[in-house]
């Protein structure tokens, strides 16, 4: 698994907003770059407004004042770098080649940053990618986080049936098979912390006795 980004090049309202909802209930991202004047204003119908209003946690809102500078491309080209079994990496102050930096006003910055949109402006002296939002508000690096915990998760929990299954076995609903699940878990956890993930030693899982969990769920579990 690794991140999966989209970057349209059709980058009208209409068809950005079609994007999101369509990506929303998928394990993708979507930089969906704009740019439309009225992002820059106080309007609360331009395309970015209308996703943070959506509280879309898959799309990442991305004005850029040239539409021929795929700013949203290379900015994922070169974050998405880091591989998240490895490191984690901020999506803010990415220094791209090739793309220039929007002329903002102090007001424009700030009309963005209300709209939870992302833009490409001067830190200090230096043309950096600012600030690495989805347009719910979340940071991208720990949407990120999520679906890879998610995802190492369903895999370390498959494997772990496969194995006890090819070794003519099975895990029982006791509290010993819950724990093979928690120590499964707790493994994937332990990973994230030597990425950076989670600060070390911050994980832990809880799990129930099999005795305290209701007869209508165990009947779903493993016996």
């Amino acid at each position: 698994w690794g991140p999966r980004p989209y970057v349209t090049e059709v980058k009208t309202p209409g068809f950005i907003l079609a994007v999101a909802g369509w990506i929303e209930s998928r394990d993708r991202l979507y930089l969906a770059q704009t740019t439309a004047p009225d992002t820059l204003t106080t309007s609360t119908t331009d395309v970015a407004s209308v996703l943070k209003a959506a509280a879309r946690t898959r799309t990442a809102a991305v004005y850029h004042h040239d539409d021929d500078e795929e700013f949203a491309f290379t900015w994922a080209a070169k974050t998405l770098q880091a591989n998240p079994d490895n490191t984690t990496t901020t999506w803010a102050y990415k220094r791209l080649s090739g793309i220039t930096k929007s002329p903002l006003t102090a007001t424009q910055r700030s009309n963005l940053e209300g709209k939870n949109a992302n833009f490409f402006l001067d830190f200090f002296t230096f043309p950096v990618s600012w600030e690495g939002f989805t347009a719910e508000g979340q940071y991208l690096d720990v949407r990120i986080t999520l679906d890879w915990v998610k995802a190492r998760t369903q895999e370390a929990l498959a494997q772990l049936y496969i194995d006890v299954s090819n070794q003519n076995s099975k895990i029982p609903y006791t509290d010993e098979g819950i724990q093979q699940h928690a120590g499964v878990v707790l493994g994937v956890l332990r990973r994230g912390e030597g990425a950076g993930h989670f600060v070390g030693g911050s994980t832990s899982v809880q799990a129930p006795l099999a005795a305290d969990v209701p007869t209508a769920t165990s009947q779903h579990q493993l016996s």
